[in-house]
């Protein structure tokens, strides 16, 4: 019998050890998780973002007006964010593992409109998943309040999309953008 309870309470402890570390996942030293949940953990509330991004739409053909009404907001969003210009430099502004707590400060990240060259940041136009041409920025998230701000006074009629980054792509662009 004392062999039993021994065992039982190995088994018991081995458990709340592994369910423990389940609900509290290792974090970094800036506090955000080690390993962002993948979409199966998503619904279970305890998601984080870390990031967003914001997308502004429009067409991209020969004498739009939306195109126009677009570039000049990127320009205004430069200048008024201190970005030293509307350009997209990959290198300086990678925001590929931003869920794991290492992110750029406030930049652009897309310019998905015009020829294609990735070197530059642009994917020609449409990018998936859009349907139109788009620029966008990374807004780390201490930023976010201030860059809403700005497109809702300044989108001129344009559509601006923010999606938080968590690690769960398919909630943060289908459900949470």
């Amino acid at each position: 019998e004392s062999g039993v309870r021994v065992t039982t309470m190995r088994v018991a402890l081995l458990a709340l050890v592994i369910v423990s570390s389940w609900a509290h996942p290792p974090r970094n030293a800036m506090g955000h998780r080690e390993n962002p949940p993948n979409n199966t953990l998503c619904t279970l509330g305890d998601v984080e973002f870390y990031s967003y991004h914001a997308h502004v739409t429009f067409d991209d053909f020969s004498g739009s007006e939306s195109k126009a009404v677009a570039l000049r907001l990127q320009a205004l969003f430069a200048h008024t964010f201190g970005l030293n210009s509307t350009s997209v430099d990959p290198v300086a502004c990678d925001d590929f593992n931003t869920t794991h707590g290492s992110s750029p400060p406030l930049c652009l990240i897309d310019n998905d409109y015009g020829p294609s060259d990735p070197k530059k940041g642009h994917y020609g136009s449409p990018a998936c998943p859009f349907t139109n041409a788009e620029w966008a920025a990374f807004v780390p998230v201490d930023r976010f309040q201030e860059v809403e701000k700005f497109f809702v006074q300044n989108r001129a009629g344009l559509d601006v999309m923010f999606h938080p980054n968590s690690g769960c792509e398919v909630y943060d662009h289908r459900d949470w953008a």
